[in-house]
């Protein structure tokens, strides 16, 4: 009886597989693979997603930055005369030829908000110019004197000499240029939220003296305030504009800005 039993053991011990898994054991360790990759899968969209936001926040504040310089810096040195400011009690005479309505060719107001209307039959400003104008946006329309070095070569831009009394425009190269007077060239620009070829919106910026420049990516509105002086000419500046970039929801950002 007992050889019988140490023969059996030996046979069902013989018979057992030395090596391998049983089918409950694969189904566990499948189980177990898909919930870790699941979870690997998982953190590795959340790493990703949080980077995406990350890169966003970090475009739209560098967008910010850069429309903080460009706008405060025109605003800034908006009016500027030489040796004074854009002031009404200056006198201003301008070359025949020459639009002053067209060109915003006046002392009082160097610094004015518009709407896309007012510019449709302005024909200084490119046709493409006005396809890109977001109609629900503010237009900001600066005009100032830009220091300048004269050369007998230039042609068809709009220049002056100034003092602190008297401004006198016309074109380049049609008059001489007294030396003890301020020389520029005169810059009417206006800054607008435009439709890229990219199919979104962007700053830009025309100048009437003849160039159209993509500024800034992403921006989608802009929203100006003022606060005026006694004298009715504008003191400060308010901005509100509306950015965007991928992965992130648009914000309102504000600036504010004193003229000199």
């Amino acid at each position: 009886m007992l050889l019988c039993k140490r023969f059996m053991s030996q046979m069902t011990l013989a018979g057992k597989p030395k090596n391998g898994y049983s089918l409950i054991e694969l189904l566990i360790a499948m189980a177990l693979g898909v919930i870790i990759t699941g979870a690997v899968l998982q953190s590795f969209l959340a790493i990703k997603q949080a980077f995406l936001l990350q890169q966003g926040m970090a475009r739209m504040q560098e967008n910010a930055r850069i429309i903080s310089i460009l706008l405060g810096d025109a605003i800034i040195n908006s009016g500027n005369a030489g040796c004074n400011a854009f002031s009404s009690e200056m006198v201003l005479t301008i070359t025949k030829g020459i639009n002053a309505e067209h060109y915003g060719l006046e002392l009082s107001q160097p610094i004015k908000s518009m709407r896309m209307q007012t510019f449709k039959n302005n024909p200084l400003i490119a046709k493409s110019a006005i396809q890109k104008i977001v109609p629900n946006s503010d237009i900001l329309w600066i005009k100032t004197i830009k220091p300048h070095v004269f050369s007998k070569n230039e042609m068809g831009k709009i220049v002056t000499i100034s003092d602190c009394l008297q401004i006198d425009v016309f074109w380049s190269n049609t008059e001489p240029i007294p030396l003890n007077k301020y020389y520029g060239i005169f810059s009417s620009t206006l800054f607008y939220v435009g439709k890229t070829r990219r199919g979104v919106n962007a700053l830009y910026s025309t100048d009437l003296n003849g160039r159209t420049l993509e500024l800034v990516e992403g921006v989608e509105c802009l929203k100006f305030n003022y606060i005026f002086k006694p004298d009715n000419t504008v003191e400060r500046v308010k901005l509100s504009a509306l950015l965007s970039a991928p992965f992130v929801q648009p914000k309102w950002w504000h600036y504010e800005w004193s003229t000199r």
